[in-house]
């Protein structure tokens, strides 16, 4: 770790060190900025720091390099000042820039391995192509940088160090960049909990209710857009489904206000990058959870008596559980879970528990003393995957759903394309031990669903197709009666 401004520190890497001095050079991993300082105030990073990616990824323009001139080709070639302030100049006219990389035949796993790139300057979001930084620096700095047109593996571009060397004399520093902090400047931090002590009752998670889905701008026209986690479909009283946010679509009504013709023509396409967006989300997530608790050190079992106690009070009880099925590397190896409810045992690290997966969906059983604590950092975000039920239907002549209407069902409630839905209420029951056999559709925060349709061209709701196929029949308060 060290000072990024005064009073603050970030994580960093050691670049160069001036034995004469005794001054580091580091790059601060988050913010791509490098600077010289004492090593006298540097500071030991806790791993804990150590599992989240660089923000600020190392890049070099491929195929260009310093002038080399033919009278003098073993002297060691590096880039002029003037050529990284017209590199500066050009970037500084751009609002936002696009990058490709390049592909190297000899893969590095090194985050300190430049990336070697072809950057296009873009004026505004809506400039698809760019203009190459490339050709534009090598034309302004023309005789003074080279263009190699040959180059096509990115192994091959060549890092190249600046000519100008700083002066590091104690003067030219700031004092915050000299010395370690003393106790007197360090009184006002509050020391933070250290993040692994998490209690049952603390790690609390958002719930994603409607009117959370609504703030986060997840209905669209009235309706909610969910992409369905078919694996998990087990009858029309139980199914599992991750919202869509249509981003696209909403920018673009608000841009073409009165124009429904342009909405029409790009909902297909508007739907399609609300899936990928809502897959990338999950993964990313997904990989987070996977580099922190993949650390031994980070893995804490929970306390099963405390558990049981929490759900007695009618607490919501969260962890996190390994899973090592196929689908685990798309979902992640380590996900949320809520434990719903437990079955005694003769001691509490006997108690059996089922558990709701949060983000992927799906239902388990495990061993109370095999959940781990989930990490507060981990409980910001509501849960990526949601419980529903359909309301308003119930089976034909049984109390339970016959295993043709659920084939049928799960046959017809597609996973590959968008669905669209309106919620008409959800369950706000809080935890309890006994939710253990209880009904799907009694657990908390279950959305009750209806107006289903598939997005696969049929016009016809998944409602009406259930009853035409004779699996059901209008109940209006079934499977329960809603409350305002």
């Amino acid at each position: 770790m060290a000072p990024l401004e005064e009073g603050v520190y970030a994580r960093a890497r050691i670049c160069e060190v001036d034995q004469r001095t005794k001054f580091v050079k580091v790059l601060f991993i988050d913010e791509g900025i490098s600077a010289w300082m004492n090593s006298t105030c540097l500071a030991k990073m806790d791993e804990i720091l150590s599992f989240h990616p660089w923000q600020a990824i190392p890049v070099a323009l491929f195929k260009v390099k310093p002038y080399q001139d033919i009278l003098n080709d073993n002297v060691q070639l590096k880039w002029s000042k003037e050529d990284t302030a017209a590199l500066r100049g050009i970037l500084k006219k751009f609002e936002l820039v696009r990058v490709e990389a390049i592909l190297n035949s000899v893969p590095s796993n090194d985050y300190r391995d430049f990336v070697k790139v072809n950057m296009y300057g873009m004026e505004s979001e809506s400039d698809e192509m760019g203009t190459s930084i490339t050709h534009l620096f090598a034309r302004e700095r023309f005789d003074q940088v080279d263009f190699e047109r040959n180059l096509f593996d990115g192994i091959t571009q060549k890092i190249f160090e600046n000519f100008h060397k700083e002066v590091l004399t104690v003067e030219t520093l700031e004092t915050w960049r000299l010395n370690f902090p003393s106790e007197n400047e360090t009184e006002a931090i509050v020391e933070q909990p250290i993040l692994n002590e998490a209690t049952v009752d603390s790690a609390q998670i958002p719930v994603a209710d409607v009117s959370w889905l609504n703030e986060e701008g997840y209905c669209h026209k009235g309706e909610y857009l969910v992409n369905i986690e078919g694996r998990n479909t087990v009858s029309p009283y139980e199914f599992y489904a991750r919202p869509l946010k249509m981003t696209r679509l909403k920018e673009a009504s608000q841009r073409n206000t009165g124009i429904e013709e342009y909405e029409d023509n790009n909902a297909a396409d508007g739907e399609e990058d609300a899936m990928i967006a809502a897959n990338d989300e999950l993964a990313n997530f997904a990989e987070e959870l996977n580099s922190f608790y993949g650390h031994p050190k980070n893995r804490k079992l929970i306390n099963s008596s405390n558990v049981v106690i929490a759900l007695e009070k009618g607490k919501r009880v969260y962890g996190i559980v390994e899973v090592d099925d196929e689908f685990a590397q798309f979902t992640g190896c380590w996900q949320r879970i809520e434990i719903l409810g437990i079955k005694d045992g003769y001691y509490s690290e006997s108690f059996f528990c089922r558990l709701r997966f949060l983000d992927s969906g799906g239902t388990d059983v495990r061993l109370l003393s095999s959940i781990l604590e989930i990490d507060p950092m981990h409980c910001v975000r509501p849960p990526f995957c949601l419980q529903m039920c359909m309301h308003g239907l119930k089976p034909v002549d049984h109390s339970n759903w016959s295993e043709k209407a659920k084939q049928f069902f799960y046959s017809e409630l597609r996973e590959d394309v968008p669905v669209a839905l309106n919620i008409v209420g959800c369950n706000k029951k809080s935890g309890s031990r006994h939710l253990y056999d209880c009904h799907p559709f009694q657990r908390p925060d279950v959305l009750f669903v209806n107006f289903i349709q598939v997005r696969d061209g049929s016009i016809t709701t998944l409602d009406a197709r259930l009853q035409k196929e004779g699996h059901a029949v209008i109940a209006d308060h079934s499977p329960i009666k809603l409350t305002e």
